[in-house]
């Protein structure tokens, strides 16, 4: 059996500009989130068991951690469910096209 590794004709592909998306399942979205809701949980036993070793960053500053903490992780799970809207795939013949991005739209192609 010999290997061959025919070309593809660049004319034949189709335009990935024209293939329309299927829309990530909604199980990604809630998967994105639980990992902000985990980055949470771990920066608040870091800052507990900072409080208790009495590291002068969680003593002094304690509210001000708190607050910055929940802002940072509330921000990133709204940022998670807003992008989710603009994420999308297909699968084709040749290749998969994955599009994201809220501001820049990214569309990676993956031929196979």
């Amino acid at each position: 059996m010999s290997f061959t590794n025919e070309g593809v004709n660049q004319d034949s592909i189709p335009k990935y500009e024209d293939v329309s998306l299927t829309p990530l399942p909604e199980a990604a979205m809630w998967v994105a989130i639980l990992s902000q809701a985990l980055f949470l949980f771990i920066t608040t036993i870091i800052t507990v068991v900072g409080r208790f070793l009495n590291v002068p960053l969680f003593v002094d500053l304690l509210g001000y951690w708190v607050t910055a903490v929940l802002l940072f992780t509330g921000l990133l799970m709204l940022w998670s469910w807003y992008s989710f809207r603009f994420k999308g795939y297909a699968l084709r013949e040749h290749d998969v096209i994955y599009q994201r991005g809220v501001i820049w739209r990214k569309v990676t192609i993956l031929p196979f």
